[in-house]
């Protein structure tokens, strides 16, 4: 059964008429024009050479439109070669090659006149193409001026029917000078009706002749029909059935168009006269709103997407939900077939041209993709506009063009979006922030700008008055310049406006400002501020203090503590450098004076160092003379000291640190009134220990206890273990618990018991 097709048009009076072919139901082609935006292509002008361009060989001519018409040296006529006539003819379909064509400046002039056609509207910043070949076209026939011959139209393939249209033509009595091409719809038509039809195209061309020879300078010759002319003219064929108009006046005009040019058509002139819109009536306006849609549905679950540029078409193929086969392949080439199908359609349906790139699904089998190149071309043969395909790459890509003629219904009924110019990204506010930041810098650094002001959106002037407040405050107190922000609701979101004033409050041009020549200042790195200068290449670098290695943060200690660790430093320092005493056995910090001798006479507000009692946080104080006696620096330890634990599961107390051994000349007592001396309160040491003090205690009590990594030297350990005092108190190896406490740096530390202190003292 074949299929119904109907033309649908929907003529609106001084407003727009709307073209739709429909198959049984399905939209297969849609146009529309706009009175206000009327096409120029196929009309005839007489132009003047506005330019000629060697280095592309084309010429530019003003056609009396505004924009000036590209005209290429292989779209000129042979009558404009040096040494021909205006009779000069050529044959049809004979067009002479690119390399037997002289140069275009031997050719045109400057201020020439000149008769071309348009070929297809400008795009983007392109202006429209013409040609000097001109064709006139007919309901059933194309006149060609200045051609020499006949010829049949390019979509007829078959060489038997190409023979039998040529045959027909050599029956008229066609007139000499012209070139004449038969059209598809002219096939099977009677000797009358194509004498009709060559009648009414010699009345054009004596219209054409008037007009050239009664005015002057670029000027309209011909005309193209508007819309309901070219949709009866051109795309009445013998297969729709219907032609059916909501308009009576329209229905008028269509009516006698097709009286002249093909009375004995088949097609009924239908009237609508439902009160619907004729487009919903027929359920073609939904099918007219989703033509503009990115993704296109396939009917197996897969889908189309379709990306239009200024240079080419992309179109991808998606599987989607498409498992109708359990074979990949099988699947793929299915899915594919329905793909080609509906890019056919949509080709034609958004009058899409130029280069088109269709990322096809991949497929292994050579066979499925010869069979889905048939597919391709069965499928244009139905488009109107040329077109060209290539066999599918390597990387599933199936590379095309189609005619371009005019631009397509994206670019006619759709404009660029100002925000962000039809890349469909906008920039963030950070971002345009910081670039407008930068602007103002730039403006600012010129001396007679005084102050400045930045228009911006409101979401960008919340992103500089919030996180970008101090940067702006720092800019103007550097200058010694004030900054305005001010909103405007005009302004898009990823812009801003700057705009500079003087001293006395008149607008500056950025534009000249911008023009004036910096010269970048440039001052020796050794000059620079507070810089140090470069060492010598044969020069040892400077050592790095060992209290630098202070400010590594400890295995598992946060950044935090680190931070405070440096502020107490500071803070030490600066009593340092006030005059505030500290302990004689403390190491030199970065930069102070070297560690004071033993001939060095002791501060006399301070006691000696043999008398210094434990501190008040529980760590003994070593003697000047036990830190000086070893005669090189300890190890530096970083591990924490963890409490250990018993078999049974106690935790015992760290032992003791081992101090050198005291001399045999002394005795308990001393040892006994040094014990039962009172611990002196913190607030009586004006200064903690040193980190380099602790790290030696830390070191020694690893190397008593034998814990800590290293063995221990001789000098180091005590002779004779550690014997019991005689009132019984506990020594360091016992089992009494000692609770640990928290030292000012995060360290653990456990408090020592009286007994152990007086060991210690006996000891010393």
């Amino acid at each position: 059964m074949m299929a119904k097709t109907q033309m649908l048009i929907n003529y609106v009076p001084g407003d727009e008429c709307r073209v739709a072919i429909v198959e049984d139901g399905k939209l297969e082609e849609y146009h529309a024009e706009s009175v206000r935006r009327i096409s120029r292509v196929n009309n005839i002008y007489v132009g003047r050479v506005k330019n000629v361009e060697s280095a592309i060989q084309a010429a530019f001519v003003d056609f009396g439109i505004g924009e000036a018409g590209f005209l290429h040296v292989s779209d000129i006529h042979p009558s404009c070669f040096p040494g021909e006539d205006e009779e000069t003819k050529e044959r049809v379909g004979k067009k002479t090659p690119r390399r037997e064509r002289p140069p275009i400046q031997q050719c045109l002039k400057k201020g020439q006149e000149v008769v071309v056609q348009v070929l297809k509207e400008g795009v983007g910043t392109k202006g429209p193409t013409v040609t000097g070949y001109l064709s006139i076209p007919g309901r059933f026939l194309v006149m060609m001026p200045q051609m020499d011959r006949v010829g049949v139209s390019r979509k007829v393939e078959d060489e038997e029917q190409r023979r039998k249209m040529r045959e027909i033509l050599s029956q008229l009595d066609l007139p000499e000078g012209f070139g004449f091409i038969l059209r598809t719809a002219g096939f099977d038509r009677t000797k009358t009706e194509l004498k009709r039809d060559l009648a009414y195209l010699m009345r054009l061309w004596k219209d054409m002749e008037k007009r050239r020879a009664s005015g002057s300078g670029p000027r309209l010759l011909y005309s193209e029909s508007d819309l309901l002319v070219r949709a009866l003219r051109d795309w009445m064929t013998s297969d729709i059935e219907q032609v059916v108009i909501d308009d009576p006046k329209a229905l008028e005009r269509a009516a006698r168009f097709m009286k002249i040019v093909a009375p004995r058509a088949s097609a009924k002139l239908m009237r609508y006269t439902g009160r619907m819109p004729i487009f919903h009536a027929f359920g073609i306006e939904e099918q007219i709103l989703s033509m503009h849609a990115r993704e296109v549905p396939l009917p197996s679950g897969g889908r189309l997407v379709i990306d239009e540029t200024e240079a080419l078409v992309a179109i991808d193929v998606n599987s989607g939900r498409s498992r109708s086969a359990r074979d990949a392949e099988t699947n793929a080439f299915q899915t594919n077939l329905e793909a080609v199908d509906e890019i056919c359609r949509q080709l034609r349906l958004r009058d899409m041209g130029g280069l088109v790139i269709n990322d096809l699904i991949d497929m292994r089998s050579s066979a499925n993709r010869k069979k889905i190149e048939a597919r391709f071309r069965e499928r244009l043969k139905r488009d109107r506009a040329r077109s060209t395909i290539l066999p599918i790459s390597n990387f599933g890509i199936l590379e095309m063009t189609r005619q371009r003629q005019r631009a397509s219904h994206e670019r006619t009924h759709f404009t660029e979006c100002p925000t962000c110019h039809g890349r469909g990204l906008v920039q963030k506010a950070a971002s345009v922030a910081a670039d407008a930041l930068r602007e103002l810098g730039c403006v600012l650094a010129h001396e007679a700008v005084a102050k400045a002001e930045l228009v911006v959106s409101a979401r960008l002037a919340g992103e500089l008055l919030s996180t970008r407040r101090n940067s702006i405050t720092r800019m103007e107190r550097a200058m010694g310049k004030h900054i305005d922000v001010r909103v405007s609701e005009a302004m898009p979101l990823d812009r801003f406006t700057v705009y500079a004033y003087d001293a006395q409050g008149a607008d500056l041009k950025l534009e000249k400002l911008r023009r004036k020549k910096v010269t970048p200042t440039l001052e020796p790195w050794d000059k620079a501020g507070d810089a140090w200068a470069l060492e010598p290449a044969d020069e040892a670098p400077p050592e790095i203090p060992e209290e630098s290695h202070e400010d590594l943060p400890l295995p598992g200690e946060s950044t935090e503590a680190t931070t405070k660790k440096k502020r107490r430093r500071r803070r030490r320092k600066r009593k340092d450098s006030e005059g505030d005493a500290r302990p004689v056995a403390d190491a030199p910090e970065a930069g102070l004076p070297a560690e004071r001798t033993d001939d060095t006479p002791a501060p006399a507000d301070k006691p000696a160092p043999d008398d210094a009692a434990p501190v008040a946080d529980g760590r003994a104080a070593s003697s000047s003379g036990a830190g000086e006696s070893t005669g090189e620096a300890r190890p530096k330890r970083r591990r924490r000291r963890r409490s250990k634990k018993k078999a049974g599961g106690e935790p015992v107390a760290d032992s003791a640190p081992a101090p050198e051994r005291a001399p045999e000349g002394d005795t308990s007592d001393d040892a006994e009134r040094q014990a039962d001396a009172p611990t002196p309160d913190a607030s009586q040491h004006e200064t903690p220990p040193t980190k380099k003090k602790r790290r030696r205690k830390r070191s020694g009590k690893k190397k008593a206890s034998g814990d800590g990594g290293t063995t221990p030297s001789p000098s180091d350990t005590p002779s004779t273990p550690a014997q019991p005092a005689s009132d019984g108190a506990p020594t360091g190896t016992s089992d009494v618990k000692v609770k640990p406490v928290r030292s000012l740096y995060g360290a653990s530390r456990r408090r020592l018991s009286p007994a152990e202190r007086a060991r210690l003292s006996s000891d010393r």
